[in-house]
Order: structure tokens, then sequence, then C-alpha cells
């Protein structure tokens, strides 16, 4: 939802919705996530707060929780949120590709790649984890397996601007320009496809 208008009629849809059920953390997850994009971020960890006492099994839940609680600063919070949701949800490709990225952040390289791992073996046409630990690996000096993954994420969705721009940004900056012409080129055709 782009638009303020927009924003407004799906915070309206979703408060009546919760009158009818007042405890669904789906619902109170999405409130929470439509405060969070508006920046009203104390109203969205407050929400994501309601959702998890709703239904402590919800692992979406738990980890806009964490990841809200972490843009706060509060990283022991955040750590056990996400613990929570990787409890709850073991088998959850999405929890291990935000784990990934937990680690990642923190400089946990190792971790972060055992939870990119994971992620995959649950869900190995998971592009955004592809991508992700691509990013890992380029910006740790290992290219060619951030290109081996990048080209993954490309036979899964072949218009994927994110790892188009991620390789071509990549390539250009290891020194292989006619790699990275040909990847931006590759992008500008189909975006305008």
């Amino acid at each position: 939802v782009g638009r303020e208008g927009g924003t407004d009629d799906a915070d309206a849809m979703l408060r009546r919705a919760l009158k009818y059920e007042p405890e669904s953390a789906f619902l109170l997850q999405s409130l929470g996530a439509l405060a969070e994009r508006r920046g009203r971020a104390d109203e969205a960890i407050e929400t994501y707060t309601r959702a998890v006492r709703a239904d402590c099994a919800h692992a979406p839940s738990w980890v806009a929780l964490g990841l809200g609680l972490q843009k706060r600063g509060d990283e022991g919070a955040a750590a056990r949120c996400l613990a929570t949701a990787r409890s709850v949800a073991p088998s959850s490709y999405f929890v291990w590709q935000v784990l990934g990225q937990w680690h990642r952040r923190r400089g946990e390289l190792a971790s972060a790649r055992e939870a990119f791992r994971r992620s995959l073996a649950l869900n190995p046409v998971n592009v955004p984890t592809l991508h992700a630990w691509g990013v890992l690996e380029w910006r740790c000096g290992h290219v060619e397996p951030a290109r081996l993954l990048f080209s993954k994420g490309l036979d899964i969705q072949p218009r994927n601007a994110y790892v188009l721009q991620s390789w071509g940004c990549m390539e250009a900056r290891s020194g292989s320009g006619a790699n990275a012409t040909r990847l931006f080129r590759l992008a500008a055709r189909r975006a305008c496809a």
C-alpha cells in the first residue's frame, strides 16, 4: 500500500476484522506491520506483543517483534524473540532466513551461513535467501560462491531486480566491467518487459 489513503483503508479494514477476531495473531501482526510502515515503532511493538500473547506459536509475530525490538536497540529481547520464533517454527524457511540475516548483521558469519543453509534445505527455491547469502559471500570477498548463489536465484526468478542489481554491482566492484554491463542491461530489459 503506497499511498496514505490506502494505508488508512487497510487500517480500517484490519480494525473491523479484529472486532470479529480480537485474538487473531495474523490480523494483529498485519496491523503492527502497517503501524511500522507509518513510522509508529512503539505502536507496532505493542501490537506485535498483543499478537504473540494471542498466539504464542505464531512465528511471524515473533519475528516482527524481534526485528522491531532490534531497531529500538534492545538486542537481548530481540534475540529472545527470534529464538522463540525458531523454537515454535523450526521448519520455517522464513524464520531461518531472518536468522541468517540477523547473524550476518552481528558479524556471526558461520552462524549466518548455517541459517541460510537450513532455510534453503527447507525451501530450495527461496530467492530472498539465495540473494542474502550471495550478498554475504560477496561482502566477504568470495566472488565465485556469490556468483553461484545469484545464478541460482536468477534461474528461479529471471526478473528479480535485487539479484540482478547485487550481482551487477559485485561484478563492477570486482573489476569485471563486461559482466556488470551485461547484468545491468539484462536488468533494464527485464524491467521494461
